[in-house]
């Protein structure tokens, strides 16, 4: 009958989906423990970084190709194209125009 063949179609799509909804489950769950395995090995690395130098831009400057690169090959295993860019953008704090550093702290005494 008909009602039985519609039934049937509607059936298999509804296993169909619940089929790629669990594999996507399954995808995501691999994914976030794939990433936590990245993360955890680029922390491990970027802690020899930190221990071995006492350069904070040499130390920046190879922690960022260091997430570049790793990063990146860890998205083009999976299909995806990783980062375009890792950085860090270091602000410093400025003082007013015209005055010294080195004496701002010394206003105000034997003035």
């Amino acid at each position: 009958s008909i009602v039985g063949g519609v039934a049937s179609v509607i059936g298999a799509a509804v296993c169909g989906w619940l089929l790629v909804r669990r594999r996507r489950q399954s995808e995501k769950k691999d994914l976030a423990r794939d990433k936590q395995l990245l993360y955890d090995q680029l922390y491990k690395r970027v802690e020899e970084f930190v221990s071995k130098s006492d350069d904070p831009v040499s130390i920046l400057a190879n922690t960022a190709a260091l997430v570049y690169h790793e990063l990146k090959s860890f998205h083009e295993q999976r299909g995806g194209s990783g980062p375009n860019w890792v950085g860090f953008y270091i602000q410093r704090q400025t003082t007013a125009a015209g005055s010294d550093d080195k004496n701002e702290g010394k206003k105000g005494q034997g003035e």
